[in-house]
């Protein structure tokens, strides 16, 4: 007797903020490797609403800024998905904010060897709903011979399930 296939029911997914390597997996779904480096400089950072007469300065005088060495090497074992089993129901799925490597997965996923690295001067810092800033003088000063050095050289084992592909 064949398997019977895979089922997902979803009435309505909302999302508001995916950020820096995020995702939604439904289904069968095989995501292997993902990666994000990242260097950010921003004078105010993010807002929500009502900034008004701000001096925001980012100085970042860096002789090397953010070298990045990446060279994974990926050690792939081999296994079976039972892809016939699988009923889920939802009525919502309702998120708010993903950030960094945040993931919704419903159903047979296969997620492996992620990494992220990141470095961030915001200024004022992150304001989300509702935000009233006003006035400020914000100053970052982030001299630096070598600024953020990412050395991602890794021996990641990935569990390669047959039916995800």
């Amino acid at each position: 007797m064949p398997d019977k296939k895979p089922a997902i029911y979803l009435n309505s997914l909302s999302i508001d903020t995916l950020d820096t390597t995020c995702g939604v997996f439904i289904g069968v779904n095989r995501a292997v490797g993902w990666s994000s480096h990242s260097k950010s400089n921003s004078g105010l950072g993010t807002s929500g609403d009502n900034c008004q007469n701000n001096l925001n300065i980012v100085y970042d005088n860096d002789i090397i800024d953010t070298p990045m060495e990446k060279s994974d090497m990926f050690l792939n074992t081999e296994g079976s998905a039972d892809t016939g089993s699988l009923d889920i129901k939802f009525d919502n799925i309702d998120v708010n904010v993903l950030d960094t490597q945040s993931l919704i997965a419903v159903g047979n996923n296969s997620q492996s060897a992620w990494d992220s690295h990141s470095k961030s001067n915001g200024g004022l810092g992150y304001l989300y709903g509702t935000a009233s800033v006003a006035s400020n003088v914000n100053t970052v000063q982030d001299n630096d011979i070598i600024d953020t050095p990412i050395n991602d050289q890794d021996i990641k084992p990935v569990f390669i399930r047959r039916g995800c592909d």
